[in-house]
């Protein structure tokens, strides 16, 4: 199984990924639509990536997931952030020691 991440960046002004943030529920239980998402317009230029072997963050943590994260985080608005924390208030999992995992960069410029 691969999973792919981008970190992000908060700014204080608006960001194109701060459009497709603010149009998420604000409760459990309910659904938006957005429409025509260009995932370029919120990517970074440079898509140089990490990748490891790891596990899914939530239960029941299944391993042999490689994971793809980004080098460069996308910015995002403080905003957005803020109502993410309102709405997730508490992280999945700690993070995890290496074990002797390999962590390879890839693509980079």
């Amino acid at each position: 199984m691969y999973l792919a991440a981008v970190l992000l960046h908060a700014q204080t002004d608006p960001t194109p990924l701060s459009r497709i943030l603010t149009a998420t529920p604000n409760r459990s239980g309910l659904t938006r639509t957005v429409t025509t998402v260009d995932p370029h317009e919120f990517l970074p230029a440079d898509l140089a990536q990490f990748r490891y072997q790891g596990s899914l963050t939530t239960r029941p943590c299944t391993e042999g997931v490689e994971w793809i994260v980004l080098r460069h985080p996308a910015p995002v608005a403080v905003a957005v952030v803020d109502n993410y924390r309102a709405l997730f208030p508490h992280s999945n999992r700690p993070t995890q020691p290496l074990n002797g995992r390999p962590v390879v960069l890839a693509g980079s410029n």
